[in-house]
């Protein structure tokens, strides 16, 4: 018994191992892979911000692009601007106090929580996002959404945002092979956008993927003083 559980265990340590070394080599070749450019978007042109802490990514979405039935926006129906992000249920909520949960949490599987917040104020890199794009965010952001028999989605608790925030049930299961900043980028894979989610476990992974992405005609005259 103890030697079967000495190669168990030393089988694990070793593709544990494997693992680590091919997410550094994921990881390293897309911090170094050419940025791929996305096209300007015919008009109608949407924006959406993505926002990051240096290690968590979020997505700024105008409200009025989510469909007023949308499960996320009915958390907060007169947001003029809702911040998206996803993670563990356990880290995410309680990590600042508890940061060895971070380390649990990329034991898989484990349940996930969308975080959702109104007008929080946040700043981000602004990326321009066609008609069809902003529907596939839609329908990607509602998929991620446990939803109870009303169609609503289900509220955890309170967010970090007090008083315009709150944690709702995600479908998606958070571990080592999924994680936040993944979630974020095939948001905006979704989006219409050229992000891939292989190798994006950092956040400078997703700002990098986007740093060539257009923006809308009229935010790039300001931004040339035209």
């Amino acid at each position: 018994m103890k030697r079967a559980i000495g190669r168990l265990l030393s089988a694990g340590g070793i593709l544990l191992g494997l693992f680590f070394l091919v997410s550094f080599g994921l990881l390293g070749w897309r911090m170094a892979a050419p940025v791929r450019a996305a096209p300007q978007p015919a008009a109608p042109c949407a924006e959406i911000e993505v926002e990051t802490n240096g290690w968590h990514t979020n997505l700024l979405i105008p409200a009025a692009l989510l469909p007023v039935g949308h499960p996320l926006r009915r958390l907060f129906p007169h947001a003029q601007i809702l911040a998206v992000g996803w993670g563990d249920r356990d880290a995410y909520r309680t990590g600042a106090q508890q940061p060895w949960r971070h380390a649990l949490a990329l034991i898989p599987p484990r349940p996930s929580v969308l975080h959702v917040a109104a007008d929080p104020g946040w700043k981000g890199r602004r990326v321009a996002v066609a008609e069809s794009g902003v529907r596939g965010l839609s329908a990607y952001l509602e998929s991620a959404t446990r939803l109870n028999a009303e169609g609503a989605a289900i509220v955890v608790s309170q967010g970090q945002v007090p008083g315009r925030s709150v944690f709702v049930e995600g479908r998606e299961a958070f571990h080592i092979f999924n994680v936040c900043n993944q979630w974020t980028a095939r948001a905006l894979k979704a989006a219409g956008l050229p992000v891939s989610d292989l190798g994006a476990w950092t956040s400078q992974s997703v700002m990098r993927q986007i740093s060539a992405a257009p923006v809308c005609p009229r935010f790039a005259q300001r931004r040339s003083g035209a």
